[in-house]
């Protein structure tokens, strides 16, 4: 997993917005849910041009949020 600190926020959201179980939750949860890709792709630019072609190999084998799916 390329951003666990990523994944683990998404959790704990999804975890709080589940358990206070309001449409606030929801919408905080949704709001995440969009704002999480385009944090990854700003950062993933800054990785490949700090580490070139080893990042983009090493990104090519690792999953960004959930282990072998996405």
């Amino acid at each position: 997993m390329r951003h666990p600190i990523y994944a683990g926020g998404l959790l704990v959201t999804v975890g709080m917005g589940l358990a206070v179980q309001s449409w606030a939750a929801i919408l905080i949860i949704l709001l995440g849910v969009a704002i999480i890709p385009y944090r990854i792709a700003i950062e993933e630019k800054v990785l490949i041009s700090e580490f070139g072609e080893q990042y983009v190999s090493y990104s090519r084998r690792v999953k960004q949020l959930i282990p072998l799916i996405y």
